[in-house]
C-alpha cells in the first residue's frame, strides 16, 4: 500500500534509484522518520536530526539540491495516548516493521 502511494524507505538503494534517474527528480525526506513521531506530545518540539547525516551525503553525492523544510504546530493537531505499554508496543512495532503507528 505504502509503495502504491509513492512512500519509500530512506535508503541508500532508494536514493541512487530514484535521483540517479537525472534532472526533475525529487525526494522529500522526513528526517525524524518513526523515531520522531513517538515523542510528539501536544506544545512540544522533539527533533530527531543529530545522528540523522546520511540524506545530506547522499544529495552531495547525486549533486541533488537540499531545500529544509520545518512544520511547526503539528504535534498540536491529534491528541495521542500516553501509556507505557502502549508505546512499548509501538517502539517494537518500529523496529521490526521500519515505521510507526
Amino acid at each position: 500500500v505504502y509503495l502504491a502511494l509513492g512512500l519509500l524507505d530512506a535508503s541508500k538503494k532508494t536514493f541512487k534509484t530514484v535521483l540517479s534517474g537525472g534532472s526533475g527528480k525529487a525526494i522529500a525526506v522526513v528526517v525524524g522518520g518513526a523515531a520522531e513521531s513517538l515523542k510528539s506530545e501536544p506544545g512540544k518540539m522533539d527533533l530527531v536530526i543529530k545522528s540523522r547525516k546520511g540524506f545530506v551525503r547522499q544529495a552531495f553525492l547525486y549533486q541533488a539540491s537540499l531545500v529544509p523544510v520545518l512544520g511547526f504546530g503539528e504535534t498540536d493537531v491529534f491528541e495521542s495516548v500516553r501509556s507505557v505499554r502502549l508505546l512499548q508496543l509501538q517502539r517494537l512495532l518500529q523496529k521490526k516493521l521500519g515505521f510507526a503507528f
